[in-house]
């Protein structure tokens, strides 16, 4: 836009009404673009405002105007009216007017119209049309915002004017809109609720170009309030004409009956881009209805021809818009503008200062500037929204701090759905002041942003709007605050201040290096009303994809102590105690601490000091390191270098503070270092947190070399300061045989010590041994399961270890005819058939017994146990035991001394010898057989015996036969069936 020229155009300051549902737009883009005034006097000036109030001001800050009579621009000065009028200081040649302020703007209400002529003086199609009454009727409000979860679809409609011609295709407005992987509109919306909320283009796809019946600069003029005439008739024609083919229900996601929202994408550029003609559209979000109210329409809500689904009697109506222009600058529109207007549509109010006053949240939100960062383009990044619109949204659920948190992890929010809060609140409340903070980092729709790093955010829910501003110096002006306010870490309030939209300052730590926030720091962290928060943040970290901070409660306690210091006093040749010279070049010139050429301290410190002096060396070699102790860092969080010093130059000498962490070995990284130039007096401070914080082999030098009769560089009231780590206790409990021991090095249990102190944020391993015949069972407490225990302390912790006896496998067959059953004490075995395993303590002893089932009798032990007594196996090894289980005895047969048992009678009295004598005791049952006497046997026979044969309990059945050749037999308890 180089050398762009504006001439002919009118000023007016907008006004700003207070009725309802006034339009919601967008803020004027950023770009400050070179202008001249009618004579070629070249200046540097941007807009300032949105659509319902805005203007022009110089790089500088100036607030400019257009005085349409005189043809040129004029810095502004206020009016008796307290509008805005020209002060005749004509801009790039007059200075500006020293009792006029910066960013001067004119009250609500009031407009200052310099000059209307030349004013375009729309022209309508039709007489018609130029003779339509405008029904000025209250309709409807504002529509509730669909679901902030799930896809919504959102029709889009290309509309162009009856005298101008599109750039850009339906296929461009799919991919900028709808893309996947592009940077879209859909890929904004999807990032910024981590997944949960995404836009379609529903069936209809992109619609268009449709043909709107009038001029670009009938819709476009501006009225006499600096308002865009008829932006409600381009919304309802656009709609009309796409109604033949789209089907409006699908756009229904609430089931009220009403389009959700439809975007409009006229032809050509916005007004709100730097640049544009005042007859361009500005960029905004509306309902037809209000249009019609406020006389920015004729026609009012839209009723398309398609059935409501939810209610079939229904028609469905178009209230709702949003509209953007197709092209920024050379190319197709960016999408910040899209992203900031539908952000309307979801409920979400704008976070700039609307009434021109001050910046409100700037590029840190959507709904401020962020609709214009970028990456290329203005707007081809905006930014994510703030975390109290994703709280709004229930994008985000704040993770509620009220306890001191030690080095607090906060993840950053381009990846997760990562905020905390401080104190209560919420934005479904008309009250609560509390804090919320959030990682941003400079990645994703977030790439554009000034800076990364931890931001905080104040929120006061009590009040409407950001367009009250607040900052510790503007006095009486200030009586009110924002409702959403960026706490800005470097102090300056640059937003407040209308000074940027802001800046690298902002974040903490920021370019300022800001790490402590509390109610006694600027910024500082208390309420709107002066009191005290009850919280304060400490030690935050330098940005990165992970943030740490220290989170307290109560009075900050400042936690930093004095780690090395001397003031080189009372020295001559001899270094402080434990420090140590060294002589590179060999020559002797060293560091001294005497002032030997008396050229006295003037380092900014008093007293002595120490003086690399080559000028009194004179023309010999100068290389000389003042080198401290080594230093054992390892225990702090914070390392801060301060020390004065003044450097005289002569010619290529070179003064440089180096630090290794090899103690004296090096390497050396340098810290500081001047050359070419004098420096000071001046006290340096050097955040050494990442070099040299937790580490244990730290040496400092001052390094003066390249001296040759040169100059000579001081240094005084060096002092190494550091917070140290903080430590938390981690106990730990053994059950069972085994030991724990840690790395690093603190716990031995149970030997030792069952409990030490760890630095806070440093990864401590557990490491469990088990005692013999033991074995590690598992984890509890801080750390789970049977995996490796590493434990991050941000707070005391506990583990408890638990070891079991190891075991120790018995194995038990049951063989035989017969059946019984083995089992164990105690329990692990219960055997009735085959093989069974059992799993028993190492070392512990085990009581088999066999039990036999009716009609069977134990036999017997094998294996690791013999006969048929006890069985109690000790477990030092795996075991193995044999249980055998025979049939019971039915027949007892006694042959003189001689006694035997058998299943059977056949069986007993096939052991009877002929012409021998026998007596027979059988069994109280029945016997499938049958009993012959032959051979001359004498056979004695009683029957109905017990078990064990030690009584008679009843009768002995034969079924069969008894036959009696040669022999005799006698019996009792005997029947023959």
């Amino acid at each position: 836009m180089n050398g762009w020229k504006i001439l002919g155009v009118s000023f007016s300051v907008l006004l700003a009404t207070t009725l309802p549902e006034m339009a919601q737009a967008v803020p004027a883009e950023p770009t400050v673009l070179d202008m001249h005034q009618e004579d070629g006097t070249a200046f540097r000036a941007r807009k300032w405002g949105d659509e319902s109030r805005h203007g022009w001001e110089t790089d500088s800050g100036h607030t400019i105007v257009f005085d349409g009579k005189k043809r040129g621009w004029y810095y502004a000065d206020r009016a008796p009216d307290g509008g805005l009028m020209s002060s005749g200081r004509a801009v790039g040649r007059d200075a500006p007017p020293s009792h006029v302020p910066k960013r001067l703007r004119p009250p609500r209400g009031i407009v200052k119209q310099l000059d209307r002529e030349g004013r375009f003086a729309p022209q309508l199609k039709s007489p018609s049309d130029a003779t339509a009454p405008l029904r000025v009727v209250q309709e409807s409000a504002l529509q509730p915002a669909p679901p902030s979860s799930g896809s919504t679809n959102l029709p889009v409609i290309l509309v162009n004017f009856s005298d101008r011609t599109t750039t850009n295709t339906p296929q461009e407005f799919q991919s900028l809109l709808f893309g996947t992987g592009t940077y879209s509109l859909k890929d904004y919306y999807q990032e910024v609720s981590s997944g949960s909320f995404t836009l379609s283009p529903g069936p209809a796809g992109i619609v268009g170009w449709v043909q709107a019946p009038n001029t670009h600069d009938y819709y476009g003029s501006n009225n006499a309030s600096g308002d865009d005439m008829w932006p409600g008739d381009l919304v309802y024609e656009a709609v009309q004409a796409a109604d033949a083919t789209v089907n409006f229900a699908n756009y229904d996601g609430d089931g009220d009956c009403y389009v959700d929202a439809v975007a409009i994408v006229h032809q050509g550029t916005g007004e709100d881009q730097a640049g544009t003609p005042a007859t361009d559209i500005w960029s905004h979000r509306w309902t037809l209805s209000s249009a019609k109210y406020f006389g920015r329409s004729h026609y009012g809500t839209y009723t398309t021809n398609d059935a409501c689904t939810a209610n079939p009697g229904t028609m469905v109506k178009i209230n709702d818009y949003i509209m953007q222009p197709e092209r920024y600058g050379t190319g197709i529109a960016t999408v910040g503008v899209f992203a900031h207007e539908f952000g309307h549509v979801m409920g979400l109010p704008d976070l700039y200062d609307t009434d021109g006053s001050s910046e409100g949240v700037g590029k840190w939100s959507l709904m401020a500037a962020g609709s214009w960062t970028y990456v290329s383009r203005q707007g081809d990044r905006p930014s994510h929204l703030d975390p109290w619109s994703k709280y709004k949204l229930g994008w985000v659920a704040p993770q509620k701090v009220t306890s001191a948190r030690a080095g607090f992890s906060f993840a950053p929010v381009e990846t997760t759905a990562s905020v905390v809060q401080l104190l209560e609140g919420s934005p479904a409340s008309s009250t609560g002041e509390y804090f919320l903070l959030e990682n941003r980092q400079q990645t994703g729709f977030d790439a554009g942003l000034p800076a990364s790093g931890l931001v905080v955010w104040h929120i006061d829910e009590s009040k409407a709007n950001n367009t009250g501003e607040w900052y510790p110096t503007c006095g009486a002006s200030c009586t009110s605050h924002y409702k959403v306010a960026l706490v800005q870490a470097d102090g300056v309030y640059h937003l407040e201040r209308e000074m940027n939209r802001g800046d690298a300052g902002d974040p903490f730590p920021g370019t300022s290096g800001v790490t402590r926030l509390t109610a006694d720091t600027v910024p500082n962290s208390r309420l709107y009303s002066g009191a005290d928060s009850g919280f304060y943040l400490d030690f935050i970290r330098v940005s990165g994809s992970t943030m740490l901070a220290d989170i307290g409660f109560g009075t900050y306690v400042d936690r930093t102590v004095t780690i090395l210091t001397t003031g080189f006093e009372s020295l001559v040749q001899n270094p402080p105690a434990g420090w140590s010279l060294v002589d590179n070049a060999g020559t002797g010139a060293l560091w001294r601490f005497d002032d030997p050429a008396k050229r006295g301290n003037n380092t900014g410190g008093a007293g002595g000091f120490a003086i690399a002096d080559s000028d009194y060396a004179g023309a010999v070699n100068m290389d000389t390191e003042l080198r401290t102790p080594l230093l054992d860092l390892s225990g702090y969080e914070t390392v801060t270098l301060r020390f004065k010093t003044l450097f005289e130059y002569e010619a290529g000498e070179i003064a440089a503070v180096e630090l290794s962490t090899n103690g004296g070995a090096g390497p050396w990284q340098t810290l500081w270092s001047r050359s070419g130039g004098n420096y000071g007096p001046a006290t340096e401070e050097l955040d050494l947190t990442s070099l040299a914080a937790g580490k244990p082999n730290i040496m400092i030098r001052f390094h003066y070399y390249g001296a040759n009769y040169a100059w000579f560089w001081k240094v005084d009231d060096v002092a190494l300061t550091g917070i140290p780590r903080a430590q938390h206790q981690l106990a730990v409990t053994v059950n069972g045989g085994g030991t724990v021991a840690s790395s690093p090095a603190g716990i031995s249990c149970p030997a030792s010590t069952c409990s030490a102190l760890f630095y806070d944020g440093l990864p401590v391993t557990l490491t469990a041994t088990p005692a013999a015949d033991y074995v590690f069972s598992s984890w509890s407490g801080a750390c789970t399961g049977t995996g490796p225990c590493v434990v991050i302390l941000g707070g005391d912790a506990a583990v408890t270890a638990t070891f079991v006896p190891s075991t120790r496998n018995l194995n038990v067959t049951v063989s035989g005819n017969g059946q019984g059953t083995v089992t164990s004490v105690p329990a692990g075995i219960a055997c009735s058939s085959g093989s069974c395993n059992g799993a028993f303590d190492t070392g512990s002893q085990v009581e088999l017994i066999a039990t036999p089932s009716a009609g069977s009798l134990f036999a017997g032990w094998s294996g690791d146990c013999a006969g048929t007594g006890a069985c109690t196996p000790t477990m030092t090894t795996d075991r193995n035991v044999g249980a055998a289980f025979d049939p019971a005895p039915t027949v007892e047969l006694t042959i003189g001394a001689a006694t035997t048992l058998h299943t059977t009678l056949a069986a007993a009295m096939a052991t009877v010898a002929d012409g021998s004598a026998a007596a027979i005791k059988a069994r109280a049952m029945e016997f499938p057989e049958s009993l012959a006497i032959t051979g001359g046997k004498s056979v004695v026979f009683y029957g109905g015996y017990a078990e064990g044969f030690g009584g008679v309990a009843g009768y002995s059945v034969l079924r069969g036969t008894v036959t009696v050749g040669v022999g005799t037999l006698t019996a009792s308890n005997l029947a023959v069936r």
